[in-house]
């Protein structure tokens, strides 16, 4: 927020945004203050009948305390505020009965003091937003007044609009601990059809999470990104395909899994799946840029070592770019479904796969195409040199053993 927009008259919309987050409520203190020229601004919390300073902003001139500490509320003027025993602007506290005698006044020779109480959407109390000065100030007017009454009802939304983030997190941090202690995970795994000699060379390991109200993969994987449990699910996914390791150690199929590139850095992928015997393809699903390919490469060393190949997934929807293919040298690149889907309809999208297929060749590289749902499309992508593919049309993802339908 820019102090300067503060100097003059503007309406409180101009000075205070309509909407806040918790960790703009200090700026904001601070332009309040600066804005209305008092020493000290104060966000106060009322709990066990105990004041707490939560947000304080302090001239540096001035002596005021800024301690979090419970303060006492009784004879506080927030207390004094709610009693109604002051007004919201007082411009000289020694001409007001109630305030000159208040401890706080004498105690900090607190001259002037403006404020408004704070309440949440319930209606319930919190407590109360308020500035003083050291000395009278008579400029002080209604105008001020209706700044703090103003913030005072920003805040309280801010509050709760907070308050109701931390009870979502705290009931998706329950169902996400609640999978992973009960191994509420169901792995389901699509066939890979390899065109060349019409069998099937490998499967890709998909999650299903047992709810109710039933919620899809993406959505689980999303909600534990946000709180930070995404580590966990994902390796809990990762466990949960290899139960089946032993049907992966020929040389006839392989098991692709997921994995995000941050899994892959904090060594997460390595711990979980170093120590089994089985033909491995790790498909990056991340749809991020990859910050550093040497760390990145680095990384992945150890379990190229034991044979793992490496996939780039989503390629032809934009979140794949060249980087990953050139700095990565994957052995195979898969082609989104939003590729595929239609492809011997549409001239742009099969001149793309195409073009990815003689790219592919030139880096040594297989090309498994995603999405397939028709023959028509199987067969475009044959003739397009598209080594291998996977989709409704060859087999939908079960549980073993797989329905291969083609």
């Amino acid at each position: 927020m820019n102090i300067d927009t503060l100097q003059g008259f503007v309406s409180p919309e101009k000075i205070i945004p309509n909407t806040a987050t918790i960790e703009e409520l200090e700026k904001i203190v601070s332009a309040v203050r600066v804005y209305l020229k008092m020493d000290i601004a104060i966000i106060s919390e009322v709990k066990n009948d105990s004041l707490y300073f939560r947000y304080v902003d302090v001239d540096p001139t001035s002596d005021f305390p800024q301690g979090r500490e419970a303060k006492p509320y009784r004879g506080s003027y927030c207390r004094a505020l709610v009693d109604n025993e002051i007004p919201g602007l007082i411009q000289n506290t020694q001409e007001h009965a109630v305030a000159s005698k208040l401890v706080s006044t004498k105690a900090f020779n607190i001259g002037s003091f403006i404020g408004a109480l704070i309440y949440l959407e319930d209606g319930s109390f919190y407590g109360a937003v308020y500035c003083f000065q050291n000395k009278p100030d008579y400029t002080l007017n209604v105008r001020d007044l209706s700044v703090i009454e103003y913030f005072a009802n920003l805040i309280g939304e801010t509050l709760d609009a907070h308050a109701k983030k931390v009870q979502e997190r705290h009931e998706v941090e329950k169902r996400i601990n609640n999978i992973i202690a009960n191994d509420f995970i169901t792995m389901h795994y699509q066939p890979i059809l390899d065109f060349r000699t019409n069998s099937i060379s490998g499967y890709e390991s998909l999650a299903r999470f047992n709810s109710d109200p039933y919620v899809t993969p993406d959505i689980w994987f999303k909600d534990a990104l946000l709180i930070g449990m995404d580590e966990k699910l994902e390796m809990l996914a990762v466990r949960s395909a290899l139960k089946l390791d032993h049907l992966f150690r020929d040389n006839n199929h392989y098991l692709s899994i997921n994995a995000s590139p941050s899994h892959i850095l904090s060594g997460a992928l390595e711990n979980t799946i170093g120590h089994f015997e089985c033909n491995v393809l790790i498909e990056i699903t991340e749809h991020q840029p990859i910050a550093d390919y040497s760390t990145f490469q680095r990384a992945l060393q150890p379990l190229r070592r034991k044979g793992v190949k490496l996939a780039i997934d989503d390629v032809g929807t934009g979140y794949s770019n060249l980087s990953h293919i050139l700095e990565l040298e994957p052995d195979i690149i898969k082609l989104d479904l939003s590729l595929t889907r239609d492809i011997h309809k549409d001239r742009k999208r099969s001149a793309l796969a195409s073009a990815l297929c003689t790219f592919s060749k030139e880096i040594d590289c297989e090309i498994i195409a995603e999405g397939i749902e028709n023959v028509n499309e199987l067969n475009k992508l044959k003739e397009l040199g598209v080594n291998k593919g996977q989709g409704y049309f060859i087999g939908r993802p079960s549980p073993f053993p797989c329905n291969y339908t083609h």
